[in-house]
């Protein structure tokens, strides 16, 4: 089978010749691609902050799951949150710690 597989295969050579407009013909492509590229980045980054929380086990997923493996739920966080928006039960008793 090696030697039919061998005798089937047929070898092509392709030959490209590219040429330019000018001198800094290709130095502008490159600058212009390079400069979208970046533009592409940019568009792709993510400055708001999340809060993860690990989620528990289904009881259905605990026989075949991977024990490394873990899920998490994503929430992002709004940026409008400061100490005086926040709200929790031990609050004050945190201040009159902080404060004393």
């Amino acid at each position: 089978n090696k030697e039919e597989s061998r005798s089937s295969q047929h070898r092509r050579d392709i030959r490209f010749d590219f040429g330019s407009e000018g001198k800094d013909a290709i130095d502008i492509f490159i600058d212009k691609a390079y400069n979208w590229y970046l533009t592409q980045l940019c568009s792709l980054e993510d400055d708001s902050r999340h809060m993860y929380e690990l989620m528990q086990p289904s009881k259905s997923s605990d026989a075949g799951d991977d024990s490394s493996s873990h899920k998490y739920k994503r929430y992002q966080l709004s940026d409008e949150k400061t100490f005086e928006s926040l709200f929790f039960k031990e609050k004050e008793d945190i201040l009159n710690v902080v404060e004393h």
